[in-house]
């Protein structure tokens, strides 16, 4: 427990919960927000004491597999299941190598019956060497990279104008890394929360680097570092209730943010949905019964989804740099 008493947890979690990038993908069918609550889950479980490590075996494979960038997760875990723990290397071992054979099982199932032609790599990461110049493009390590990176950031916590974003991107990045070094001093005073403060630092160290290389232009991928953001960001907190104590102002923080993110995210998106979805409706009422629609990937998907027509075929390949549906 990082804050004391009862509201504050609660609280807490309410801001979490009201993020922009948690709140857009609790009304959409992704993959972003379940990995998430695998991730935060998986957290609970291994900073417990003793570690969970039975039931953390098949929640962070649920993770991997919900989305594979969440390998990277593996880094953080250890260090909740290692650091302060020195009899723990066996079991944290063990339970790494389980989660690997539950993901690696699904794969190697889905791969035979696909009988993909380039075999279990092919089928497994056959994307990630696919022609497309906006993914793992060393040309993002760069301030207009970082800037990217940041403006990714701050639009899964808030929504971020276009002509603001280089901007908003520049101020996140700075106060990503004044988060960082404020948690680097308290780790060199000895402050308490350790091994915590340790976790969110390898956390974001190794997903936005990761993600700043592969593409720190799609706020989708920024979802998973909300939560070590939010750890910090309650540590940081703790480390100031003596001389800040204002919960009040806590609380209509947390509620400007909810308010903010519905009246300028949930609400837009109720009123309209999109050109893709406005496209769709008007192609299902228009072309004939057996016809069939050749259109772009964003009016392919909701034609499958909502119109239970099948003969929708895609128009074009994914060349383009995908914005998200954060942006």
């Amino acid at each position: 427990r990082v804050l004391p008493g009862r509201r504050a947890p609660v609280l807490a979690a309410v801001a979490l919960l009201g993020l922009r990038g948690t709140m857009i993908y609790s009304v959409r069918v992704e993959t972003y927000l379940p990995a998430l609550a695998c991730l935060a889950l998986a957290t609970e479980l291994a900073a417990a004491t003793p570690p969970r490590r039975f039931l953390l075996v098949p929640v962070l494979a649920l993770a991997i597999l919900y989305h594979q960038s969440n390998v990277l997760f593996v880094a953080p875990l250890a260090i909740l299941l290692l650091v302060d723990r020195p009899r723990g290397v066996a079991g944290a071992a063990g339970a790494l190598a389980a989660a690997a054979v539950l993901v690696l099982g699904p794969y190697l199932l889905a791969a035979a019956a696909a009988d993909h032609p380039g075999g279990f790599w092919g089928f497994a990461l056959g994307y990630a060497r696919a022609p497309v110049e906006v993914w793992g493009n060393v040309g993002y390590l760069s301030p207009g990279g970082l800037a990217l990176l940041g403006a990714s950031q701050l639009r899964a916590i808030m929504p971020v104008p276009a002509t603001a974003a280089t901007g908003a991107g520049a101020f996140m990045v700075l106060a990503v890394a004044g988060l960082a070094a404020w948690h680097v001093r308290q780790l060199r005073r000895g402050a308490e929360h350790r091994r915590l403060r340790l976790y969110g630092l390898v956390f974001l160290a190794v997903y936005l680097a990761f993600f700043l290389w592969w593409m720190p232009g799609d706020p989708d991928f920024f979802v998973a570092t909300l939560l070590p953001l939010w750890l910090l960001g309650l540590i940081l907190i703790a480390d100031l209730r003596d001389r800040w104590r204002r919960p009040a102002a806590a609380l209509g923080l947390v509620a400007l943010l909810l308010a903010g993110n519905v009246g300028l995210t949930l609400w837009p998106m109720h009123r309209d949905c999109g050109p893709g979805r406005r496209q769709a409706l008007a192609l299902d009422r228009a072309a004939p019964a057996d016809s069939d629609i050749v259109a772009g990937s964003a009016v392919q998907e909701v034609m499958l989804y909502f119109t239970g027509l099948t003969r929708v075929l895609e128009a074009e390949p994914v060349t383009r740099q995908p914005v998200g549906a954060l942006a």
